[in-house]
């Protein structure tokens, strides 16, 4: 994936759903303590969407993030 888009261009609403969507699936599963698509904790796809929807201020952190560095 290309980088995150800069922060003073902001996203579409397509764009922020998608995005979204993409944090939703790459979440990491508790049971298997990765991401269930790709195996890994906190994903590339994972951290790409994410940092996206951070630098747009679309993203929301809620307790799961306490600890946002990548891994």
């Amino acid at each position: 994936m290309s980088p995150a888009p800069p922060a003073d261009r902001p996203l579409s609403p397509e764009l922020v759903q998608h995005y979204r969507d993409v944090v939703r699936i790459h979440a990491d599963d508790p049971v298997i303590g990765a991401c269930p698509v790709c195996l890994r904790s906190r994903c590339r796809d994972w951290r790409y969407a994410r940092e996206a929807l951070i630098s747009a201020g679309e993203f929301a952190a809620g307790p799961e993030d306490a600890d946002a560095e990548p891994r």
